[in-house]
């Protein structure tokens, strides 16, 4: 059965959900069962396409590949620049990813990710850390990367940190599991916590769920 879901590339976003529950992306990644899309998650798609266009209306087109505009960011020849729904790759890290946006000047780069919530959570933060991780193999970038979670609506900061060596080891942990995950030599663990299942869109599916709504 592994042999079948083996994936090669795990995508960032994937963090967020391992972190709630594994055995969702069991359900989801794996077996494959399709849901309808919740309110929240269509909001969600809607306040970034917003987000997006707005963002489309102010900035300035890159006219060349990044990697060159980065090489001329760090020798001085280009002003700092902006970037959103950024997408990623590393071939070290097998990751995939794409970021809501980032910030690049010669001294740091700032990678921010959009959130409706007034704090970040965990999952929130290691979402974070896999893209500065993928980002700074992708690039090979040098400098210092700092990382966000921006509300969606108030485009105010709720999280912020710089992306230190302890971020990096911890973050590293997490994506060796998720690898271990897909390729089968590792057990999903469903999240054992009512609330959750409460909350998870895959309760009714789920036979693992440790609370079903009577």
């Amino acid at each position: 059965m592994f042999e079948l879901i083996k994936r090669d590339f795990i995508p960032i976003s994937w963090l967020h959900t391992q972190d709630f529950c594994e055995y969702q992306l069991y359900l989801q990644h794996v077996l494959h069962v399709k849901l309808p899309a919740t309110k929240e998650m269509l909001s969600g798609l809607q306040k970034h396409a917003e987000l997006e266009q707005k963002f489309k209306e102010k900035a300035l087109p890159i006219g060349e590949p990044v990697e060159i505009h980065i090489e001329k960011l760090l020798r001085g020849e280009v002003e700092p620049f902006s970037m959103r729904e950024f997408s990623l790759k590393s071939e070290k890290y097998r990751l995939t990813g794409k970021i809501d946006e980032i910030q690049l000047f010669r001294e740091r780069a700032l990678i921010i990710d959009n959130k409706p919530s007034l704090s970040a959570k965990a999952a929130d933060i290691n979402q974070l850390r896999a893209y500065c991780l993928c980002f700074s193999d992708a690039y090979k970038w040098e400098g210092e990367i700092c990382n966000a979670v921006q509300n969606s609506a108030s485009q105010k900061f709720v999280f912020a940190e710089q992306f230190n060596e302890d971020a990096k080891i911890a973050v590293e942990g997490l994506i060796a599991r998720m690898h271990s995950l897909f390729s089968g030599n590792a057990d999903f663990i469903s999240a054992d916590e009512k609330w959750k299942c409460a909350a998870c869109r895959f309760n009714a599916v789920c036979k693992k769920a440790a609370y079903k709504p009577k």
